[in-house]
């Protein structure tokens, strides 16, 4: 059953909104806004992590879980040893959660900002510089959701080198494409 909308019910930025993949181009109103949010929930995406079986020992993965027009999320497995570089994001905020394992996070300095374990994390804003590494035996799970200005900025600046060998890291695609890595970067 539809729902009956009110004008005052809907964001005034959806006011002048296109639909999308509407064949009728006369909808007016309140069915024209019906519709669009009816396209918008066609869209919900569920997902599920489970760990590739095919990453090679020592190497780093990202499992891309979903991706929206602002907001993606990836569950990041790094081995033991495994770390980054000092870096930053020019174009998101992100949080990074701990699902498994426990990582340290340090800032542009080398000094330790946490050290995070299962259900623990960080919020991290566009342009704070950052490195992170895994501590312990454990492989590390770390969930990344970022929401992106899409303003054209660069995704990550490396600022400094790699201070662990953890060869490229293995890319996994969204549900939905193509299985396997869909590329390797450093």
């Amino acid at each position: 059953m539809a729902t009956e909308i009110e004008t005052g019910d809907v964001p005034s930025e959806l006011t002048d909104q296109e639909t999308f993949n509407i064949s009728h181009e006369q909808l007016r109103g309140a069915a024209k806004k019906e519709a669009f949010f009816r396209e918008k929930e066609k869209m919900f995406t569920p997902f599920a992590f489970k760990r590739p079986d095919d990453i090679p020992e020592g190497r780093r993965a990202h499992v891309r879980l979903c991706k929206g027009s602002l907001v993606r999320g990836t569950v990041q497995v790094l081995p033991s040893g495994g770390d980054t570089n000092v870096h930053c994001h020019p174009d998101a905020d992100g949080f990074w959660f701990v699902l498994k394992g426990k990582v340290e996070w340090r800032n542009v300095d080398g000094d330790l900002i946490g050290a995070f374990g299962p259900g623990e994390g960080i919020m991290v804003p566009r342009y704070a510089r950052y490195s992170f590494n895994q501590v312990g035996d454990e492989e590390l799970h770390l969930l990344q959701v970022v929401a992106s200005a899409n303003d054209g900025s660069k995704r990550r600046v490396g600022i400094g080198p790699q201070t662990r060998s953890t060869s490229k890291t293995l890319h996994y695609n969204y549900p939905g494409e193509l299985n396997g890595p869909a590329a390797e970067s450093d």
